[in-house]
């Protein structure tokens, strides 16, 4: 194998690595966008129906306001899983440069050896 072709193998495996890793996190943004919207409609509308009620000791407001604080406990818990998933994601992609790191050393240390047998 030649060096030119390492080279063009490597900077082939660095463009679909970072591909891949845009792919996926414009796909995680878009779902996490899209699930913090609609947990923010769901409060919004809980609360509108929450401050239409009069009657103070109504059932149906005492249950929308466990709604309405079980829907923030949710929008809080979906803000620390996308801190999760960033750090796991930055996680994958340190060991998939460090596996990646490794094969290119392999190949050298094969390419070294190859050119010491001629």
């Amino acid at each position: 194998m030649s060096r030119r072709q390492i080279g063009y193998d490597i900077e082939w495996h660095r463009k679909e690595a970072t591909n891949f890793i845009k792919e996926n996190r414009r796909m995680l943004a878009e779902e996490y966008k899209r699930a913090h919207s609609n947990l923010e409609d769901l409060r919004t509308e809980a609360w509108r129906q929450f401050e239409a009620i009069t009657d103070p000791q109504s059932t149906v407001k005492t249950s929308l306001y466990d709604k309405i604080q079980s829907l923030t406990n949710n929008i809080m818990t979906l803000f620390s899983v996308g801190d999760t998933i960033e750090q796991e994601l930055l996680k994958n992609m340190q060991a998939e440069a460090e596996d990646f790191r490794k094969e290119l050393e392999k190949i050298n240390d094969q390419r070294i050896a190859a050119q010491a047998v001629f």
